[in-house]
């Protein structure tokens, strides 16, 4: 084995050795920029697609788009958002359902409202419900309705809403959300987002005000409100006047009337009242006039009806225990007076009559105080179908209250029974009364079978209306016939009641609109016509005839509902 001869082994001097550490040296750092320079472009890439994301990380959380360094708008595809406040052009076109890198369109609501990064987002890009927005004290931020006057609830426990808002706005984050949702969308917890094509419509940003918009503003669906009510003066004595202000407010069409009652501290006396604008601001003042001997204490608003020019109405009612601060007043009396008259007896006079015949009513009643002021009842036919009334004039000679009833022609034959009886005394305290009173159960008048004796209501053959479609921006009137039949004594009054679409907000009654028919011809056969007067503003949507009540010459009357038949066609609609 031959052995080398070292004497051909040179040890490296120190001049080679450094040129070696400079190679090696080199090569590393060429290493080092070569990986930092590939790390760098594979960054930018993958920032640029989550940035050209729609619903993803184009906006801040404030609903204010990106900026660049130099303060100019980042257009287009950086933010996601059409500066016009639509949607981004698409960058590139989807075809046959596919998009940019394979990307597929959402395959529902719920999959493209995720996409957009609002939960409250359907797939036309439009909003549900969103959370209302407060400030930083926990106060409603300004909206259109606030602007209007419109009062708002807050949460059920007060508390702010930033949070909640906050997790609806795209690329907020929500407690429990996965991660990369929506906030990093590296992450794969939603797929959705990354999946939603370029034009994708996206929802208003969180402090759009355009979200807290009403759905329609020319349709009035809303009934007026009450700001404020107080009484002046707030003390009275018995037999004066007190004026109450009634601060009112609506939002569209304006406010129609305002009326209401005034109640006793024990409930059995009521003063109405009926008030009216004060000039050009929306003040409504009315009168209350509190009788003489009338009850001490504090007397309340116990009820009010309010309605406006779209026909929207609202009712509230309060007890003494409940009513608001300033809707009481304090009357103050030397003889009060909180008991109702008390009935002594009460008969007719004659008891058996005919058609055309009058019946005499005769009712004696005392008071403790005020003294009786008003006597009035009703008697009701053998087939119920009738009514007939009557009010009494005091009768010193008598010591009685005495009425009087005509029986009408063709009138139902048999015993007509009495329906109810009101006494009220000057202290407008009431007693009222019905058939149940021992003293009134054998109070009856009977009338003879020598007329038609007519039973029966008239008949609703059919309704019609015209035209069937109008516009509320302007009045507008629709043109009711009806085809009424009666088969003895023949018709005699035509009346009913329109109903608009049910309003959402609880408390308040559906839009209503009355009318009354006159018969268009002198022959039996021809029709009723009436209108219905649609207002400006009216709610825009179905309207239905839902009452319509028909009565012959004998008092005979039938009310039809919404649910009879003959009125199911007889709807109209209101754009």
């Amino acid at each position: 084995m031959d052995v080398p001869d070292n004497s051909e082994w040179k040890v490296p001097d120190a001049n080679e050795r450094e040129r070696s550490r400079q190679l090696v040296s080199l090569v590393v750092l060429v290493a080092i920029v070569a990986l930092a320079a590939g790390g760098l472009f594979w960054g930018v890439r993958s920032f640029s697609a989550v940035r050209q994301a729609p619903g993803q990380g184009s906006r801040k959380d404030s609903g204010v788009s990106s900026r660049s360094s130099t303060g100019d708008r980042n257009e287009g595809a950086d933010s996601g958002v059409n500066p016009e406040g639509g949607p981004a052009p698409s960058a590139a076109p989807w075809r046959n359902g596919v998009g940019p890198g394979g990307a597929r369109p959402p395959t529902s609501d719920a999959e493209s409202a995720s996409a957009n990064g609002n939960p409250y987002s359907t797939a036309e890009g439009q909003t549900e419900n969103p959370p209302r927005r407060m400030n930083g004290a926990g106060a409603a931020s300004q909206s259109p309705h606030a602007q209007r006057g419109e009062v708002l609830p807050l949460s059920p426990s007060g508390s702010d809403l930033n949070s909640s808002a906050a997790s609806s706005r795209p690329g907020a984050s929500s407690p429990g959300a996965k991660a990369g949702t929506p906030a990093n969308p590296s992450g794969g917890g939603n797929r959705a987002a990354s999946l939603a094509p370029p034009d994708s419509p996206t929802a208003p940003p969180a402090d759009d005000p355009r979200k807290n918009d009403p759905p329609d503003p020319m349709s009035d669906t809303s009934p007026p409100t009450i700001v404020s009510l107080q009484f002046s003066p707030p003390r009275i004595h018995d037999g004066e006047d007190a004026a109450i202000a009634i601060q009112m407010f609506d939002d569209l069409s304006g406010v129609k009337y305002v009326s209401g009652t005034v109640m006793s501290p024990n409930g059995k006396a009521m003063v109405g009242f009926s008030a009216q604008k004060n000039g050009d601001s929306d003040q409504w003042i009315g009168q209350v006039k509190v009788p003489r001997d009338a009850e001490a204490g504090n007397w309340y608003v116990s009820t009010m009806q309010l309605s406006d020019k779209a026909n929207n109405a609202t009712s509230v009612g309060y007890s003494g225990a409940t009513a608001p601060a300033g809707w009481t007043l304090v009357v103050e009396s030397s003889h009060s007076d909180s008991t109702p008259p008390v009935l002594k007896a009460a008969w007719v006079d004659p008891p058996g009559v005919q058609e055309k015949e009058k019946v005499l009513v005769y009712v004696q009643a005392d008071d403790d105080i005020s003294g009786v002021a008003s006597v009035s009842g009703s008697f009701q036919s053998p087939s119920k179908k009738a009514i007939v009334s009557f009010g009494g004039q005091l009768s010193a000679d008598l010591n009685a209250w005495v009425g009087t009833i005509v029986i009408p022609a063709g009138a139902d034959c048999g015993d007509w029974t009495i329906l109810n009886l009101q006494l009220t005394d000057k202290a407008r305290n009431i007693a009222s009364l019905g058939s149940s009173n021992p003293l009134l159960s054998r109070v009856i008048f009977t009338v003879s079978a020598t007329g038609k004796c007519d039973s029966i209501p008239p008949v609703l053959e059919s309704v019609g209306l015209s035209p069937q479609v109008v516009s509320n921006e302007v009045q507008s009137d629709i043109l009711v016939t009806a085809v009424v039949t009666d088969d003895r004594t023949g018709v005699a009054s035509v009346s009913g009641r329109a109903e608009g679409p049910k309003p959402s907000g609880s408390g308040t009654q559906t839009p209503k609109i009355y009318f009354g028919c006159a018969k268009s011809g002198t022959d039996s056969s021809a029709p009723w016509v009436g209108k219905i007067t649609v207002p400006k503003f009216s709610a825009k949507g179905t309207w239905r005839i839902t009452s319509l009540q028909v009565q012959d010459a004998a008092l005979n009357s039938r009310t039809y509902s919404a649910g009879d038949p003959v009125l199911g066609a007889a709807i109209f609609e209101v754009q």
